[in-house]
């Protein structure tokens, strides 16, 4: 089975897994503080199905571990989706990547302490620990566009245009996939020489590219000499003259 780790699930260096397959571990934890096992051991099919992860990753302050990450409600800025700039606006340092435009849920802010969030009109938010926190954020969908409004639910599945709005979860949750061992039946082959090589006759493309060049370039020719003789008739008569007179 495979099984998902969170960064509290680590209490110490020691929970980490070392030796030379995972020389690189340390400097993984030291950086990103979080472990990802994809072979771990699940002692049953319920245990294993019933850990997983939410798809929820911009929840989760990159930036500055230190902070939790501010999530601020789209506004629709245009027809072709939500307002960068009034995402970039609550960022302490607006120029800067602490900010992010997530279309599939709202704008987040990496760089606000909780009370700077909040006065700002944020929500502090961190990731989903269980599948009902992860799914119960639900929000207006616009199925054409392919982002999330601020549209509410009661207007959400508007009768006239059905097909265009649909209300949902922001997010995913992924459950772990319960496998079992099995043993893969094996091939055995005879070493022994292969057919020798056979001629045969085949399309050369650089051919057939150089024919295709030559037609094209052979009327890009025509027109520039068109051109030149347009540009350059007046002075015909003089060059004739001079060209004789030598």
């Amino acid at each position: 089975g495979t099984v998902s780790r969170r960064c509290s699930d680590l209490t110490s260096m020691e929970d980490c897994q070392t030796g030379s397959v995972h020389e690189l571990w340390p400097f993984y934890q030291n950086v990103l503080a979080c472990e990802w096992d994809h072979y771990a051991t699940c002692l049953t099919e319920s245990d294993c199905k019933d850990r997983g992860v939410c798809e929820d990753y911009h929840y989760e302050n990159w930036i500055d571990e230190t902070k939790d990450a501010c999530r601020f409600e789209f506004v629709n800025g245009t027809d072709w989706g939500p307002d960068d700039n009034e995402c970039r606006s609550y960022a302490s340092d607006p120029e800067g990547f602490s900010w992010e435009v997530v279309w599939e849920d709202a704008c987040m802010v990496y760089d606000l302490t909780n009370s700077e969030c909040e006065m700002k009109g944020g929500t502090v938010v961190a990731p989903a620990t269980n599948e009902g926190d992860c799914t119960d954020r639900e929000k207006c969908f616009d199925l054409a566009k392919g982002f999330v409004t601020t549209i509410e639910e009661d207007q959400c599945e508007d009768e006239c245009d059905p097909d265009t709005f649909e209300w949902r979860s922001v997010h995913k949750f992924r459950n772990g996939q319960w496998s079992t061992p099995q043993m893969l039946a094996g091939t055995w082959t005879d070493r022994s020489l292969q057919s020798v090589n056979k001629w045969k006759d085949v399309i050369s493309d650089e051919t057939i590219n150089i024919q295709v060049w030559d037609a094209i370039l052979s009327l890009m020719a025509e027109a520039y000499a068109s051109e030149t003789q347009c540009l350059m008739h007046p002075l015909f008569s003089v060059f004739e003259e001079v060209a004789c007179a030598c």
